[in-house]
């Protein structure tokens, strides 16, 4: 495989609580390698772990964290509410990371339950390849029909 790290993600707008309060904030569903993609690490606390797989967790942005907590530090460990659910926020991620887009709050893909259809999947799939791998031989390897990514049939 010539890729060190592979995640997906998917998301929208949703209305979050935050210290009580409503307001509308993108949210994005992430596999557990996402930060890593991006060489991506928080300012204050941390990312889950495979530990907190089925935890009801996020990383919230710093534009969202600064203006509703006294400080960084204070947002990690606070209950916000995201598409229903109350999440504990483990991480605050550095200024200007905010992928994809304008992205608030990151929470877990485990959150939402897996669909068990092929083709009713609108997520986007992000990759770092290894050291030493150039773009070429990554397009090769990853292009090729079974690259090491699809598993059954093709969709019809």
């Amino acid at each position: 495989m010539v890729l060190e790290f592979l995640a997906y993600h998917a998301g929208g707008e949703f209305t979050a609580l935050v210290n009580g309060l409503p307001v509308f904030a993108s949210v994005q569903i992430v596999t557990a390698d996402f930060f890593n993609v991006f060489g991506a690490s928080p300012v204050a606390g941390r990312v889950w772990t495979g530990q907190d797989r089925d935890a009801p967790v996020a990383v919230v942005s710093h534009a969202r964290a600064l203006p509703h907590f006294a400080g960084l530090d204070s947002a990690v460990g606070k209950t916000i509410a995201v598409a229903g659910r109350s999440v504990e926020i483990l991480g605050v991620m550095r200024t200007g990371f905010r992928y994809p887009g304008t992205t608030d709050i990151w929470v877990p893909s485990t959150m939402i339950p897996e669909t068990p259809s092929r083709g009713a999947h609108n997520y986007t799939v992000v990759g770092r390849l290894k050291a030493g791998v150039g773009i070429e031989e990554a397009r090769t390897e990853l292009l090729r029909p079974t690259g090491g990514l699809f598993v059954g049939p093709p969709l019809s």
